[in-house]
């Protein structure tokens, strides 16, 4: 394990994408792959993204242990209730019980 500062709680990965110079392959799940890395070597917990559009693939990368957490990005700006509506079947959390359609 590499000795780090003490009260890291999670380290949110990505790739960055803001050197000009710099092609990175973009496919959906693109950056857990250096999510599961780091959090195999710095036994630290990891947040994983990089075009994650659906629970079922958050569903996975959590279950397999390549990240302990998901960040859903972009699909929360186009559809900031992606979550709610995406699984009818959930039990919905009792707050907001009157929101729901």
């Amino acid at each position: 394990m590499i000795n780090l500062i003490d009260g890291i709680d999670a380290i949110d990965v990505s790739t960055g994408g803001v050197v000009n110079d710099v092609k990175i392959d973009i496919y959906p799940g693109y950056q857990v792959n250096y999510t599961e890395i780091i959090k195999n070597k710095t036994g630290i917990k990891t947040i994983a993204g990089g075009l994650i559009t659906n629970l079922e693939m958050c569903k996975s990368i959590i279950n397999s242990n390549q990240a302990d957490l998901v960040f859903l990005g972009r699909k929360l700006l186009r559809n900031p209730y992606f979550v709610l509506n995406s699984d009818e079947e959930k039990e919905w959390p009792k707050p907001y019980l009157r929101a729901k359609k």
